[in-house]
């Protein structure tokens, strides 16, 4: 049997600022954070339209999501900054918000993300009136104004052509920002991938691409629409979104690669380009245990869960769910639209369940998945946990992961007009560096060649031990004076999760097999 991963009733010391925590059931709401668990917030004008689209979460724990707040037809980009236990923060912008005023048409802000020295940066659009929307991007210092010296007044701007252009995804590495885009043909016709690249001081990397950007597409009549994107790991840059078919009608997921100075990798799909024969849509994508995910909805007889696991080279992963694709009807809705790879590999993504229509009766959705495809039993009910503000639609746009292995979930709530809605769950133990009282031990050498010896104060009980796939392996314990030893020299190397179970309590290591 597959041993739990939670510890009901331990606690984990985590030292540092987060001090003890009580663990609880993976995909429990966290009772500590505001209204048990969850938070409703209209800060603005009652007439105010408010849905939050991305967040992040900080060292100390504190919460910065991105969004918009306004009316129909004037939208602003939206920054809140809430403190570790869901308070607003005003010392952030003014009174704990920054929102760029443009009183030309709605802006947009779809992705948030940290820069090294701890600038915040917000991708999405600004809008100039009719169909004039520039992709932007925004530099907030960590006050919450806008950083003066990047770009031009603290913002990057880039014009791809003179359609519509939306900053969907925003990534970092040490030195430049990726943006990510959907970019239109003028006139409405088609959606065509747009990348473009800075340093960060929001000056144009004249070395990404084509001078800095590169729009790219199939052909003149192939509409390819952007959702989201990650950083491949080998530099590269992997997005997802869909294409719209004008023959049935219907959208079907895309991928697309780019290698790092942003060139469609040659061999893959049609020009790096590659559709999905079944009708759906992907919203979120990530990178982690050697995979790329791209996860979203999968258009059936009605909308279910779809995540695909696709190896390095852009091929499904065929040890993944059916042929590397998981398809998981839970409700008439079911969408995914964000997610992360945890620190053992699993994935954790948020979404909506629950009736159809644009105003169906829907509930932020968070759920978790291992590593071969199948809905982690050990998470929530059957691998997922559903949570309602209100008698009404609710969507869990963005998700992160906290320093103390919970997961922040943002979106909206149709309560008084549209509402920010936050929630906190736990996910249950970090493995890496996390002591679970009452099992004082230790395993060394780690990383090792094969032989590890388990020193502390070792208690009888039942060992378990499984590779980064979630297979069992035999574990065969030898006494060796007051330690024990194990042989791990018959396995392939990689990650492996090392557990003994007692009446004590539990203690897992994560061991590292290097031959």
């Amino acid at each position: 049997m597959t041993p739990r991963l939670n510890l009901l009733g331990l606690v984990l010391s985590l030292g540092g600022a987060m001090g003890l925590l009580h663990a609880q059931e993976p995909g429990t709401l966290d009772t500590d954070f505001q209204d048990a668990g969850t938070l409703l917030l209209a800060p603005f004008e009652s007439t105010s339209f408010e849905n939050a689209q991305d967040v992040l979460v900080l060292d100390d724990g504190s919460i910065v999501y991105c969004g918009v707040a306004g009316s129909v037809g004037n939208f602003e980009a939206t920054v809140m900054k809430l403190d570790i236990d869901g308070n607003v923060d005003a010392s952030f912008g003014t009174d704990g918000v920054f929102m760029d005023d443009n009183d030309l048409a709605s802006d947009q802000a779809y992705d948030i993300e940290q820069l090294p020295d701890g600038r915040i940066v917000v991708g999405g659009a600004m809008g100039y009136g009719g169909s004039d929307y520039v992709a932007t991007l925004w530099c907030l210092l960590p006050d919450g104004t806008l950083d003066p010296d990047f770009g031009v007044d603290g913002r990057f701007q880039y014009e791809f052509d003179a359609g519509e252009e939306y900053i969907r995804e925003v990534l970092v590495t040490d030195t430049y920002i990726t943006m990510v885009a959907t970019v239109k043909v003028p006139g409405f016709s088609y959606d065509r991938i747009g990348l473009v690249q800075c340093t960060h001081d929001g000056t144009l990397d004249a070395y990404f691409g084509v001078d800095g950007a590169i729009i790219h597409t199939v052909d003149a009549t192939t509409d390819v629409t952007v959702r989201a994107g990650t950083r491949l790991e080998d530099g590269g840059i992997g997005v997802a979104g869909y294409n719209y078919s004008t023959a049935d009608n219907n959208e079907y997921p895309m991928i697309a690669m780019f290698d790092a100075l942003g060139y469609p990798v040659e061999g893959f799909g049609t020009g790096g380009i590659s559709f999905g024969t079944e009708p759906g849509i992907y919203f979120a994508m990530a990178t982690g245990a050697g995979r790329i995910y791209a996860g979203g909805r999968a258009n059936m007889s009605d909308d279910d869960f779809l995540l695909s696991a696709f190896t390095p080279d852009g091929a499904p992963d065929d040890t993944f769910a059916d042929a590397g694709h998981l398809v998981w009807n839970q409700n008439l809705t079911d969408v995914i639209f964000d997610m992360e790879v945890d620190a053992e590999g699993r994935i954790v993504a948020s979404g909506t369940s629950g009736q159809p229509g644009f105003f169906g009766d829907r509930d932020f959705a968070i759920m978790r998945i291992l590593l071969d495809g199948t809905p982690d039993a050990d998470f929530g009910t059957g691998g997922i946990t559903t949570t309602s503000f209100g008698t009404a639609f609710e969507d869990a746009n963005g998700m992160a992961i906290t320093p103390d292995n919970k997961v922040v979930c943002v979106g909206m709530s149709a309560q008084t007009n549209n509402d920010f809605a936050i929630a906190r769950y736990f996910l249950g133990p970090v493995i890496d560096g996390v002591e679970e009282v009452g099992l004082s031990l230790e395993a060394f050498p780690n990383p090792t060649t094969g032989r590890i010896r388990v020193a502390g104060r070792a208690t009888t009980g039942e060992w378990s031990l499984r590779d980064a796939l979630g297979r069992q392996w035999p574990v065969v314990v030898e006494s060796v004076g007051h330690a024990l030893e194990l042989d791990l020299s018959f396995l392939a190397e990689g990650p492996y999760l090392l557990t003994l179970e007692t009446a004590e309590g539990r203690w897992t290591e994560r061991i590292v097999l290097q031959h």
